[in-house]
């Protein structure tokens, strides 16, 4: 009966997910660029931010930040960060061109287009198609300043070029967490540089909220603010 359930779940699901094509992979590394095409992408409405949730065998979703949509040309674009050994992981590493895939949304998530004024970024690998939706929403408008927390800086470096992405600071990881303080040090410095720009904050939860603790003791957090945790190494279900 289980077996049964989860086969009636996945049929369900097959109704409401859309239907693409992988066009094209680019490796850079750790990180892949996946193009997804087909008819049901096209005549949506996206707004740099929204999420897309891919369909994963045994009725699994993982959440990816498009970089850009084309509902004219029924197109979308993805950067996945390849880490770890979960489903996602498994199906970015393993996609290439010509396989098919379903996928749910554009759905809202973290609104781009609210921001009056280019943000500072501040985040990690799983932020980058963030940053890069920016560039697709304000070519002329670049962020005021991009700080990522990274295991290898030298790895992730050519996704970034690849997408016209300068970032200010890569920090990267310890294994006792220590870059944390480094980091929410350099976003505070950039902050006070920046008195008119909003920040956005998104990635692992912990670094989050460790770089908000510091802006409240630098008493700098009158301003716009936008948060989004991707993921929590204590929690699951975060999109």
């Amino acid at each position: 009966m289980p077996a049964l359930g989860s086969r009636v779940a996945g049929a369900a699901a097959r109704l409401l997910l859309k239907s693409a094509t992988v066009a094209s992979v680019v490796d850079h590394g750790p990180l892949r660029t996946i193009e997804l095409a087909g008819r049901a992408l096209e005549q949506v409405t996206w707004v740099p931010g929204d999420k897309c949730r891919i369909y994963l065998d045994g009725f699994d979703l993982r959440t990816y930040t498009p970089t850009r949509w084309d509902p004219a040309e029924g197109r979308t674009q993805l950067l996945a960060f390849v880490h770890g050994s979960g489903p996602g992981a498994v199906w970015s590493e393993a996609v290439g061109p010509g396989d098919s895939c379903l996928l749910f949304g554009p759905q809202r998530s973290l609104r781009l287009d609210q921001f009056a004024s280019p943000p500072i970024f501040v985040g990690d690998e799983t932020s980058f198609g963030l940053a890069v939706a920016w560039r697709t929403h304000r070519p002329d408008q670049p962020p005021v300043a991009e700080l990522f927390e990274v295991t290898d800086a030298a790895a992730v470096t050519p996704a970034l070029a690849h997408h016209a992405v300068e970032p200010t600071a890569l920090v990267e990881r310890q294994p006792d967490d220590g870059h944390v303080a480094i980091l929410a040090a350099r976003v505070a410095e950039q902050v006070r540089s920046h008195p008119d720009a909003p920040v956005c904050l998104t990635g692992r939860a912990q670094t989050i909220a460790a770089v908000r603790r510091q802006l409240k003791q630098d008493g700098l957090t009158a301003r716009d603010t936008k948060v989004k945790a991707y993921w929590d190494p204590n929690r699951t279900g975060l999109d």
